[in-house]
């Protein structure tokens, strides 16, 4: 099954932005040499999917600097720049330089990830069974959970914005944790992986491992993705993707689910 990262902010931005690219920019190619040889197009001519951890695909400033992690998602979420991408002669992209957006840009892409920050909220509908052991070998059953709140996240080591989010769910199991709340992680990796990744990266919650089976089970293809299920194991809240708000939407859809 093919694993995908989805960064929803810079998404939002790649919509907001394919028919708009109203101020002219200043030829930045002499301030970053990994443009010399690639072609400046616009966003709607792009012809590929992007992938936007600022690993992939290096993302630059206009003062040349490369930016990565927060930094790149605390700029792409701010709605203060547009991306403009540069391809090779094959019409592969290579890179993506931040343009400061008009005020109407802006305006008018926080529009669109106000709306889209809404979601998460689902009614109705059951959570599929399961039994695993997490590595450190205590076992998890939905049955066993009946009665109290799990919130869960599907990651692998390798997805760059499951880790961004981390330091964000941490928190939210410092605040829970003692409130009859269980977090839950269905990592796709294996325990040997996991524990020498979780030897260098704090993650607070219980990891399971090789739970593939368990993200087919609900159709995770898509990752990070968050779910809250309730204490009569009905599925609340499930939002996928990276998001700079990711921690007041689980506070609040906890609290919900508590009461």
């Amino acid at each position: 099954m093919k694993q995908l990262f989805i960064l929803r902010a810079a998404f939002l931005i790649l919509v907001a932005f394919f028919s708009n690219s109203a101020i002219a920019q200043q030829d930045i190619a002499e301030k970053i040499p990994a443009l010399k040889g690639l072609t400046r197009i616009e966003m709607k001519d792009l012809k590929q999917k992007v992938m936007l951890d600022g690993e992939s695909i290096p993302i630059y400033s206009k003062e040349g600097k490369r930016v990565k992690g927060m930094e790149m998602m605390q700029k792409i979420s701010s709605g203060d720049f547009a991306m403009v991408p540069y391809i090779d002669k094959d019409e592969n992209l290579k890179a993506i330089v931040l343009r400061p957006n008009t005020p109407e840009e802006k305006a008018r892409m926080l529009a669109m990830m106000k709306q889209m920050d809404a979601g998460g909220e689902v009614k109705g509908k059951k959570a599929i069974p399961f039994k695993v052991e997490d590595i450190a070998g205590k076992q998890y059953s939905l049955a066993a959970l009946k009665g109290k709140v799990v919130v869960v996240n599907f990651w692998f080591t390798a997805c760059k914005p499951c880790l961004m989010e981390m330091p964000e769910l941490n928190k939210l199991v410092q605040k829970y944790q003692d409130k009859g709340v269980v977090f839950l992680a269905f990592a796709m990796d294996g325990k040997a992986k996991l524990q020498k990744f979780l030897g260098k990266k704090k993650f607070d919650y219980k990891v399971v491992g090789n739970a593939r089976n368990v993200a087919n089970d609900y159709g995770i293809n898509s990752y990070p993705t968050n779910m809250i299920i309730d204490k009569e194991a009905n599925i609340t809240f499930s939002l996928t993707g990276y998001l700079p708000t990711i921690y007041e939407k689980l506070d609040k859809a906890i609290e919900k689910a508590l009461h």
